[in-house]
């Protein structure tokens, strides 16, 4: 299984041409445009530090759509026949400052691009600001959005940071424009810091469910931070922890721990694709995020073995190696997967990476999932797991 070989801790970076193609397991993934970034920091202002971790979606063209992206884009551009198939919306990710005098604080502007990852737009300036309030959970940043359709309303499940403590938030936009918060969510979810929070598409069982993962002080081994299930009855909480899901696996050289993605994706009945991440700590302090993925079954749900909605997991299935997934500056490899979306037979990926850039890969969505099919829940860093 690929993953590392050109991993700092086992050999020198390879040459990003030679990495257009990377095999996950036993998948072959394509990083878009080469391994370029799609968004990079740009100017002296809110997004000149870094834009990684962005999220996107695929809006499909119809009149609701086309009422919503027309004051943003205007007509001509939607005319554009490379946005026939639909729009690519990214709520990405802006670290910065808004003027000399302010403190760097992390925002979310709108980005826009074609099914291929073609830029169309990007606007200049941020539609999803930090609270100005000093108390407030989100004052210092809106991290790691997950952005989300549901019932054509956005849903952006974010981590808002106040320099010291972080929290699961939400903002909730009709128009992508004008966001209304609830941050933090309520719920026994943020009883210590959360993040890494996003909802599943659709109801089951009559109550909506969410992925979180618990951080911060009371996980001071990093191998106990763990994917768990929510469960509210609005979407809007409040959400109750319903219990663990998804750990990191052991492995010989690192201490490992997972992080929902984008949000999973329908597979029909009860189950969903879920693509995730492997964050893990090397002896020597050195940082790694790997991506996942894993076939979930709610209606394998038991209050007693919540763990069994896990089917099966396929892990690693991307890992840094371009010259913009890794950073030895901060000492820091990153493939981040935050956005995810469906274009023909393709499943297409939106990642940070190394910390500072947003890439997107595609692979085969049919693929993935038969593989998935067929690969278990064993370990495979462990010889004979």
């Amino acid at each position: 299984m690929l993953g590392f070989r050109n991993n700092p801790r086992f050999g020198p970076p390879a040459e990003a041409d030679s990495l257009n193609v990377q095999k996950g397991g036993t998948m072959e993934i394509e990083r878009i445009h080469g391994g370029e970034p799609i968004i990079s920091p740009i100017g002296c202002s809110w997004q000149s530090l870094c834009t990684a971790n962005s999220s996107a979606i695929l809006l499909e063209r119809n009149s609701w759509s086309d009422g919503v992206l027309r004051p943003i884009l205007g007509q001509v551009t939607l005319d554009d026949p490379r946005l026939k198939d639909g729009v690519v919306v990214s709520l990405y990710t802006g670290v910065g400052k808004m003027s000399e005098a302010q403190e760097k604080k992390q925002y979310k502007g709108l980005a826009f691009f074609t099914p291929a990852m073609d830029p169309v737009a990007r606007l200049p300036m941020p539609v999803l600001l930090p609270a100005e309030e000093a108390h407030a959970i989100d004052r210092q940043g809106i991290e790691d959005v997950r952005l989300q359709l549901i019932d054509r309303t956005f849903h952006a499940w974010y981590c808002g940071f106040d320099g010291k403590d972080g929290g699961a938030c939400l903002a909730r936009s009709e128009d992508l424009l004008h966001w209304t918060k609830t941050a933090p969510l309520r719920g026994n979810i943020n009883r210590t810091y959360n993040k890494d929070h996003v909802a599943f598409p659709e109801k089951h069982g009559g109550r909506w469910w969410m992925l979180h993962r618990p951080w911060g002080p009371e996980y001071p081994d990093v191998r106990n931070m763990v994917t768990r299930l929510a469960v509210s009855d609005d979407v809007a909480g409040p959400w109750q922890d319903a219990g663990e899901i998804l750990r990191g696996f052991e492995h010989p050289e690192r201490k490992m721990w997972t992080g929902a993605g984008p949000a999973p994706i329908p597979l029909g009945g009860s189950r969903y694709l879920l693509i995730y991440h492997t964050g893990s700590f090397f002896k020597d302090g050195y940082r790694q995020y790997d991506a996942g993925a894993a076939l979930l079954d709610l209606g394998r749900y038991t209050a007693k073995n919540p763990e069994a909605v896990v089917v099966s997991r396929l892990e690693p299935l991307m890992v840094p190696e371009t010259k913009w997934e890794k950073n030895a500056d901060l000492r820091i490899d990153i493939v981040f997967p935050v956005g995810a979306f469906i274009h023909g037979k393709d499943l297409v990926l939106t990642y940070g990476a190394g910390d500072v850039f947003t890439c997107a890969a595609r692979l085969e969505f049919a693929q993935l999932v038969d593989a998935l099919e067929d690969s278990g829940l064993g370990n495979p860093y462990l010889a004979g797991s």
